[in-house]
């Protein structure tokens, strides 16, 4: 995972004039487990480029190695 986010900062770096990510996780309310939504908020650094799509599957393989963690330390 390490090495996957080395690379993504590096295309980010050149391809996007400014790239932030706000992960939020709100505990469920009455039961286990919380709600994450990631927010993804960039500027290209020109029209050609295109939107970072491919940061969805890394945000779903973070979110299940965080969940993996959490559950582990219960």
């Amino acid at each position: 995972m390490a090495e996957e986010a080395s690379s993504l900062v590096g295309i980010i770096e050149t391809t996007y004039k400014s790239f932030v990510i706000t992960l939020q996780v709100t505990p469920k309310e009455g039961e286990p487990g919380s709600v994450v939504h990631w927010h993804f908020e960039y500027e290209k650094i020109n029209e050609e480029v295109a939107h970072p799509e491919t940061l969805l599957q890394f945000a779903v393989e973070v979110s299940k190695e965080l969940d993996a963690h959490l559950f582990s330390e219960e």
